[in-house]
């Protein structure tokens, strides 16, 4: 004698799910049956995908695959029954600094976390979007989205100086020594820079954009008369935002 399962319906609850992008999904219908036999089962995603395992489970999910997942049992006789689950997949706060590793400030600095979560905790123990900085080191944020969702992320914090350092003289006398006038970045603390030379006549004489090349005292090709001349700096720092314009002016002696 043959058993046959006999599908009455399966429990519909209107089932919707809310789970965070990253994290797995996982799920199974409850079948009320009578009878022995095998059931066959179907699962389709909002793509179209399909399976056919009891068990449904997603690994990593992504804000794509949100939406109705139907699915649809059928038993030995070719009863079948059919039910949808709705996943919602949320997302957590983007952090406002996850795009630095590093960041020169001066004391007193605002470090944003954003402002479009739900809830915040730093490793100093504060609880607000936004904190002033007062010491160099490592700064960590946990942030919580309003689906619950959440993101985290670091920056260590420099605190900032002088952006380069400048000699006030230079002998491009050919002996390898001090040769050639230039800045010596301080780290990677530059982002962009100009640099222009004017001799004391207000000519302009050399400039450069790249913070690797130096002046080597001539111009056109000619060597230049020792004395003092004005350098004009145009720079901007590596930071969160948009960064002003910083302006450096000063003078170098070319001896010779």
């Amino acid at each position: 004698m043959l058993f046959y399962s006999h599908i009455k319906n399966i429990s519909k609850k209107k089932v919707t799910k809310s789970i965070c992008a990253g994290e797995s999904l996982l799920a199974s219908p409850i079948v009320n049956k009578e009878g022995a036999g095998d059931l066959r089962y179907q699962w389709i995603a909002p793509n179209g995908d399909s399976t056919s395992i009891e068990l449904l489970w997603i690994n990593n999910m992504t804000t794509q695959q949100a939406g109705k997942y139907s699915i649809t049992v059928t038993d030995a006789v070719y009863c079948e029954d059919s039910d949808a689950l709705l996943v919602i997949v949320g997302t957590g706060h983007s952090i406002a600094f996850s795009g630095y590793d590093t960041l020169f400030v001066e004391p007193g600095y605002i470090l944003d976390a954003g402002n479009t979560a739900q809830s915040y905790w730093w490793n100093t123990g504060d609880t607000t979007a936004q904190i002033a900085i007062d010491s160099i080191g490592q700064y960590l944020v946990l942030a919580t989205s309003f689906e619950n969702c959440q993101s985290t992320d670091s920056v260590y914090i420099l605190c900032a100086g002088k952006s380069f350092f400048i000699p006030n003289a230079f002998t491009p006398n050919g002996d390898g020594l001090n040769d050639v006038f230039g800045v010596i970045p301080r780290l990677d603390y530059v982002n962009r820079f100009h640099i222009s030379i004017y001799n004391r006549w207000g000519q302009l004489i050399f400039d450069t954009s790249d913070l690797n090349q130096g002046w080597d005292g001539t111009f056109k090709g000619k060597t230049c008369q020792a004395g003092v001349y004005v350098y004009r700096i145009v720079y901007q720092d590596f930071g969160m935002g948009t960064q002003e314009n910083k302006v450096m002016e000063g003078t170098v002696v070319l001896v010779r």
